[in-house]
């Protein structure tokens, strides 16, 4: 279980994190917020790792999808983001997940004009 204030350093929880999983290296929720707490840094270069790891693990996490293909959007990696966002719509459909469905076929058109305008 994670405890932390909310005056916690964001270095703090990820050192917590690594900790946690240390004692639990299949847990999924770990990785995504190892990655999630890289993201609030703006490290997105670690954030993507931390994504990556957690796609190879547990592709069917389907909420890594949206945070992932934001962090390759904010490292400027464009193609690399819609690719990640088709392949979580791809998941969302198979698993029935409505809401991040939903979610990833907006970032997807989003970004598609984004793409098209250039």
């Amino acid at each position: 279980m994670l405890f932390w204030s909310m005056n916690s350093s964001k270095t703090d929880r990820i050192n917590q994190l690594f900790q946690l999983l240390e004692q639990s290296p299949d847990d999924s929720f770990i990785l995504f917020a190892i990655a999630n707490e890289y993201k609030g840094l703006n490290d997105f270069e670690n954030a993507s790792k931390w994504f990556l790891k957690l796609k190879v693990k547990d592709p069917g996490y389907t909420g890594l999808y949206f945070h992932y293909g934001k962090t390759l959007e904010a490292l400027h990696k464009n193609i690399e983001a819609k690719n990640i966002y088709l392949e979580g719509i791809e998941m969302c459909t198979v698993k029935k997940d409505v809401k991040n469905l939903s979610e990833l076929e907006f970032l997807l058109e989003d970004l598609s004009d984004r793409l098209e305008s250039f």
